[in-house]
């Protein structure tokens, strides 16, 4: 489990609070009964049940920091339960191979890196590959599908150096990670 999956969860669930209209000192502890609500608001949402998972560990989580009690017991395992029951077979994806150094230098021997288009192609696979992201999240669908706000620009290269033992690194900051349920 990775904060971002924590933050996203807490994110996630005080965006269907207030979806509800519920105020802020009736979200924690929270009752079983909203979690299990969430939990299947998510599935409303065609959410996957790996991540309503990561969402709830983030609200148990937040309750964990704040000292608050956590009240998830057999509503809300009936309710994620429910939720990997809804998740359609053909939307989950079969295993594939990692994509090694090898590839990326397979990849890198067929491209021209003084032409743009070849350049660009190299650059989104190593930062897909060393980011350890989907493509997905750093290509758009089609160039009237572009936006500044959720698709990366040059403006997101946030930080260049030189790391110990000499190593060049950039720092992006993806403008969006998740989409919402």
């Amino acid at each position: 489990m990775t904060c971002e999956g924590w933050g996203a969860g807490l994110l996630w669930f005080n965006q269907y609070c207030d979806l509800i209209g519920l105020q802020e000192k009736g979200r924690m502890p929270t009752s079983e009964l909203l979690l299990a609500l969430f939990v299947t608001n998510c599935a409303a949402g065609n959410v996957s049940g790996s991540m309503v998972n990561k969402w709830n560990n983030g609200i148990h989580r937040g309750h964990q920091i704040a000292d608050a009690p956590w009240y998830g017991g057999q509503l809300l395992s009936q309710a994620k339960n429910g939720v990997l029951n809804l998740v359609p077979s053909l939307s989950q994806w079969a295993k594939h191979f990692p994509v090694t150094l090898r590839h990326l230098d397979a990849l890198r021997s067929q491209l021209d890196l003084s032409n743009s288009f070849d350049a660009v192609v190299y650059s989104i696979a190593c930062v897909a590959f060393w980011a350890c992201c989907h493509l997905g999240k750093l290509i758009i669908a089609s160039c009237h599908s572009f936006d500044s706000k959720t698709n990366i620009t040059h403006g997101c290269l946030k930080t260049c150096g030189i790391a110990r033992f000499g190593r060049h690194f950039s720092m992006l900051h993806l403008p969006s990670t998740t989409s919402p349920p």
